[in-house]
């Protein structure tokens, strides 16, 4: 027959490591979340070759985002 007596300490032992696991997903997804939310934000807009005038790409843009003019005359 088997050591009962050991039981609750070997369930103890896997409940910490389940926390523990939990515990590194939640922090792994956090950082996740920040680091795409960072790098999402700062975009390049190329006038004309994404978009025909300025005003589209200006419409286009976020907070961070570089226009890029090509040199011409737009109207």
């Amino acid at each position: 027959m088997a050591d009962s007596s050991n039981l609750p300490a070997r369930a103890s032992q896997w409940q910490a490591g389940l926390k523990a696991q939990r515990t590194g997903k939640l922090f792994l997804s956090v950082i996740f979340t920040f680091v795409t939310a960072n790098n999402a934000s700062a975009g390049t807009l190329y006038v004309p070759n994404n978009y025909l005038n300025i005003q589209e790409a200006i419409y286009a843009s976020n907070p961070g985002d570089t226009i890029i003019v090509a040199s011409g005359v737009y109207k």
